[in-house]
């Protein structure tokens, strides 16, 4: 220590000096004292500071500094020890009451649990099972192989005072049927979780009220969590869905006041952005934006006890405009919808494609919870040698998809009705059976379209035929065909060796000139 004090006796009589000195003005002398006393400060201290240094260096030893490390290290690894150290076989009871306190579910723990220090401090344990209570019985909502406690280090020392620092599931199902959405919803909405949750590897099965499953989703990771800086609540995950891989994540951000969803799914390039904003008043701001490819629909909807209403003035379907409008009952789930568009074009190979043949199904659309009514209209129908107006009416009932009432239009020429048509599946390969009627608005362009024989010219005003169509493999099968001004009493022999050569693949219909000659036979075989 005395190396660091500063020598008073030289300091005192340097002062002295100064004072006795004669100086021209006042200020003059205060500045002069004042850079001497700095500089004898700055050299004093530069001498005790090599001398400290110097003897730090010569009693410096570095096994002594080793025994300190090792001994702060060894007392590092029996503090994070204590939990596995201190809590008994009653663990298991204390670790499903804070596991409650934490994220609101109850759990039920197995006694298969274990202690770990790597990578961080925490609880193992094997076999759980989450229940959500559904009036008097607790649903199964998850079956967990492995659940990991991940531990706050400031709460070891004091028993019975353990806390989470979040949570990770793995090798897990969990079992969602229609009444838990809405609980799911407000827990997001409302309750949200105190400590983070990591789920990984697991798989997330939707089921009807018969307990069948019509949908699951393999997740690979979802991390749920708060970001106390920003005061939002996230949700990111990723993983597959009908075989289609996608990331999800939602924000719930209590400073704007919105809450933000967005799913894409990159490989057919689909995504579904939706914004709610204003949460907190009764007059909330909603708005939905659905992307498929080169398409675009952007639809605004308000929900009055349940009952939604939505309209769109600024969606494509490609560079097509569309508009629709119409209303959505969330219990029991029904829709009526009706729409106009400048446009549509029906792509040759939309039945062969993956997504269309899973919508189309009893996994999606052909589901008995699914109802509802969808009409689509355009004067302007591309790709279709035939007729240039559509007015499709669409009508979901169970697990069925009625086209009845459905109506192509050449105001110039014919239009065809759908009658009893209906699309459903069966042995997994998607069905249409229907019958229609082909009415004849001007024979001779009709006959002229078709190039008719003037010697086939008979009087024609429908022509009602029954098909069935498997979509999925692209096959057509005729029941009947019939012409009924000229449908005589006896059985005709010539149409009946037509229709049996057609579905046995002696004839093929695959292109429009093919369709023409067929025509033709069918007329000849009235016309003798």
């Amino acid at each position: 220590m005395k190396y660091l004090k500063f020598k008073i006796n030289p300091f005192i009589n340097s002062l002295k000096k100064i004072f006795l000195t004669k100086k021209k003005t006042k200020k003059k002398s205060l500045h002069l004292l004042f850079l001497q006393i700095i500089n004898y400060i700055k050299i004093d201290i530069k001498k005790k500071i090599y001398v400290l240094a110097y003897n730090i260096k010569t009693t410096f030893n570095l096994n002594v500094t080793i025994f300190i490390c090792s001994l702060i290290f060894f007392l590092y690894l029996i503090y994070i020890s204590v939990p596995g150290i201190i809590y008994n076989k009653s663990i298991q009871n204390y670790l499903t009451k804070i596991l409650q306190t934490n994220y609101h579910f109850n759990f039920s723990l197995s006694p298969k649990i274990k202690y770990s220090i790597l990578p961080k401090p925490h609880f193992e344990i094997q076999d759980v099972i989450i229940f959500n209570k559904k009036g008097d019985y607790e649903k199964n909502f998850a079956q967990i192989k492995k659940l990991k406690i991940f531990l706050n280090q400031g709460s070891f020392l004091k028993k019975n005072n353990l806390q989470i620092n979040y949570i990770e599931i793995y090798n897990s199902n969990f079992f969602v049927v229609k009444s838990d959405l809405e609980y799911l919803q407000n827990f997001f909405e409302k309750k949200y979780f105190k400590k983070p949750l990591i789920i990984k590897k697991s798989t997330f099965f939707y089921k009807d009220d018969n307990d069948e499953t019509v949908a699951l989703s393999n997740l690979q990771k979802v991390n749920i969590y708060k970001d106390s800086i920003k005061n939002q609540y996230l949700v990111r995950s990723n993983g597959e869905i009908f075989n289609l891989p996608f990331i999800f994540n939602w924000k719930k951000d209590d400073n704007k006041f919105e809450i933000i969803s967005n799913i894409k799914f990159k490989k057919i390039n689909f995504s579904i952005l939706n914004q709610n904003k204003n949460f907190m008043d009764n007059e909330q701001t909603r708005n939905i934006q659905i992307k498929y490819n080169k398409s675009k629909y952007i639809i605004d909807y308000k929900i009055i006890d349940k009952i939604i209403n939505f309209s769109s003035s600024n969606s494509f379907v490609g560079t097509n405009k569309l508009l629709y409008s119409g209303t959505m009952s969330l219990n029991p789930f029904s829709f009526d919808v009706i729409s106009t568009l400048s446009k549509i074009k029906l792509e040759d190979d939309i039945l062969n494609n993956i997504l269309f043949q899973q919508i189309i199904s009893k996994k999606f659309l052909l589901n008995k919870n699914f109802n509802g009514k969808l009409k689509i209209k355009s004067d302007n129908f591309l790709n279709n040698p035939l007729f240039n107006k559509i007015d499709l009416k669409v009508n979901f009932v169970g697990e069925n998809i009625d086209l009845s009432d459905t109506i192509l239009t050449n105001e110039k020429i014919a239009k065809l009705n759908f009658l009893n048509s209906k699309l459903y599946e069966d042995k997994n390969n998607i069905f249409l059976k229907s019958s229609f009627e082909l009415q004849i608005l001007d024979r001779k362009k009709f006959y002229n379209k078709f190039v008719v024989a003037k010697a086939n010219r008979v009087d024609l005003e429908t022509i009602n035929f029954d098909l069935i169509i498997n979509l999925t493999k692209n096959n057509i099968k005729i029941v009947n065909i019939v012409i009924p001004e000229l449908k005589g009493d006896v059985p005709n022999e010539k149409l009946d060796n037509l229709i049996y050569e057609f579905n046995s693949g002696g004839i093929k219909v695959s292109n429009w000139i093919e369709l023409k000659n067929f025509t033709n036979l069918i007329i000849s075989s009235y016309a003798g």
